[in-house]
């Protein structure tokens, strides 16, 4: 079986201005500052492409996925890297 999977987390501000509410029951868990600094970002998602096999799974993605890896990317390192 293939499937895939896609993992998000985005930052809409209807949903922030009410966590954020002296009311909310999630104000005690978020660090407003930090939140506000990422009002504008929108968000992030990797999408993996996966096969299911009866012995585990293969991710047949590519893609940068740890911090060095994204800033060798973005410093235009070629991708990927050659082993």
């Amino acid at each position: 079986m293939t499937l895939t999977v896609e993992p998000g987390c985005y930052f809409i501000k209807h949903l922030i201005n009410e966590a954020l509410k002296e009311e909310s029951d999630f104000r005690q868990f978020l660090n407003e500052e930090v939140l506000n600094s990422f009002r504008n970002f929108g968000g992030v998602r990797l999408e993996d492409v996966i096969e299911v096999t009866k012995s585990g799974c293969v991710n047949y993605t590519i893609c940068p996925r740890t911090i060095d890896e994204v800033e060798a990317v973005l410093s235009g390192q070629n991708w990927p890297p050659m082993k």
